[in-house]
């Protein structure tokens, strides 16, 4: 691919496939390809989710702002079990559970038990908005 052409990604298998048919695959293809996997496999998704070969599944976060700064985020392509990931600006993301607000992980520090009930209110208030996002996930019901 000469210097001048834009950089094109092979997201899907049939991108792959089209280009593998053409001859066009190059090592930065197999470069972005295998580290796309190394994403899946160990869980690091950011924005977007891949499948164990490395082709793009879905876009898999939706997020609601909230007032003092509190974003509730779930990641569509998350593990079981359902759960909401509560961001706060210059502090540690909390995980709380859909079903019932109990937190998933360690109480982060500077995370009092006022804060985290604040947090499980929020989640509780919106509750059905979070577990519309978390059941568009791939092998959910939908």
């Amino acid at each position: 691919m000469a210097d001048s052409m834009p950089r094109r990604t092979l997201y899907t298998r049939a991108d792959w496939d089209r280009a593998d048919a053409r001859s066009e695959l190059t090592g930065q293809d197999v470069l972005d390809r295998l580290s796309r996997m190394a994403v899946h496999e160990f869980g690091e998704e950011g924005p977007a989710a891949y499948d164990e070969d490395g082709f793009f599944l879905s876009l898999i976060a939706e997020g609601l702002k909230l007032e003092g700064g509190i974003s509730l985020v779930v990641h569509m392509n998350d593990h079981q079990p359902p759960h909401v990931h509560v961001k706060r600006p210059g502090e540690n993301d909390i995980r709380l559970g859909l079903a019932d607000g109990s937190l998933l992980d360690d109480l982060p520090p500077g995370a009092s038990a006022r804060k985290i009930r604040h947090m499980q209110q929020l989640v509780a208030e919106h509750g059905a908005l979070l577990q519309t996002w978390w059941d568009k996930g791939p092998g959910r019901q939908q």
